[in-house]
């Protein structure tokens, strides 16, 4: 099975759990940690996968991607071929939220890669901190801090785990194929079960 096709059916089987009925905005939030790493980034058809879901079942709604690269998100829009879903869906604008912050969105998706050793609700608290700017040994980048408590969550997880990357911070990450997709409507509920799984 493709990657699309696991995205969809796992969005299709969690349908009913869903209380929005018809938002007027959806804001589609991706894991694009740095345009360096494909490995460790949502892969586009992943993101086509979503889009398509929510076109279908929301197809008057306003449609936003937002991401947050450590050094240059539009260089990831660009790197990982997000630029071409504008031509493919022209309601969709794409967000750096290093630079805007989290916009509002009736219904807000969060879509994620799977890296072993860190969880999604990680990632996402690490979304909503405050970035700064700073300078490194390997140049400017955006740096944020978990924030210990969330303030807001999404009302829809996706962790795409088709291919998972071991988190051990070395030249050669270590990859490993799983071909499994989670989604579901609780943060926490996704984080036990990612962790559990891999």
């Amino acid at each position: 099975m493709s990657r699309y096709h696991n995205v969809k059916e796992s969005l299709r089987g969690i349908e009913s759990q869903l209380q929005i009925e018809k938002p007027s905005s959806v804001l589609l939030v991706v894991d694009l940690p740095d345009h360096r790493e494909e490995l460790g980034s949502v892969h586009i058809d992943a993101t086509r996968a979503v889009l398509d879901w929510v076109c279908k079942r929301w197809p008057n709604s306003r449609l936003c991607l937002g991401a947050a690269s450590r050094q240059n998100t539009d260089l990831a829009f660009r790197e990982f071929g997000y630029v071409h879903l504008r031509r493919e869906y022209p309601a969709l604008t794409l967000t750096d939220l290093n630079i805007v912050f989290v916009p509002e969105g009736e219904m807000v998706i969060f879509l994620s890669g799977a890296v072993a050793g860190s969880s999604p609700s990680a990632r996402w608290g690490k979304l909503l901190s405050v970035p700064e700017y700073r300078y490194t040994p390997t140049g400017y980048m955006w740096q944020r801090k978990a924030q210990n408590e969330l303030q807001t969550a999404p009302q829809l997880v996706i962790v795409d785990a088709t291919v998972v990357r071991d988190e051990d911070h070395s030249f050669e990450p270590c990859v490993r194929r799983e071909g499994r997709v989670f989604a579901g409507v609780d943060l926490n509920t996704i984080d036990r079960l990612s962790c559990e799984v891999l």
